[in-house]
């Protein structure tokens, strides 16, 4: 299950809206995290086959660059990992920060190439 949680129902619905999923307070509790404890089960349950722990632990020391080189871009941000983690690790919301930074870095380089480029 996949979606973005809305903290008002003034939202509207939308022609692309596939279907609306209420709770109750005590199925909606986010559970606090923990330390990763390296069990391995988000590694287990990426579709992608990455290694959510290394993503999560780059994109923790904002070193989007290692974040990178371990195809973190390639993650299709399922929850998979984050469902099967004991820890109750966040680690799809880290992924999405981690892409954000990463194309946030490309913009800013390719902005900074083109402003060269036209200097010339």
């Amino acid at each position: 299950m996949m979606g973005l949680a809305m903290r008002s129902v003034d939202v509207p619905v939308v022609k692309g809206t596939s279907g609306i999923l209420t709770l109750t307070e005590k199925l909606a509790y986010i559970a606090e995290e923990s330390a990763c404890i390296r069990c391995g089960k988000c590694v287990e349950s990426c579709p992608m086959h990455l290694e959510p722990t290394l993503l999560d632990h780059a994109v923790r020391r904002r070193d989007y660059a290692s974040f990178e080189a371990h195809m973190g871009m390639n993650c299709i941000e399922c929850g998979c990992c984050a469902y099967s983690c004991p820890a109750s690790r966040h680690l799809t919301q880290s992924f999405k920060n981690g892409k954000a930074a990463v194309t946030a870095e490309r913009r800013k380089a390719a902005a900074q190439a083109k402003a060269k480029q036209e200097a010339k």
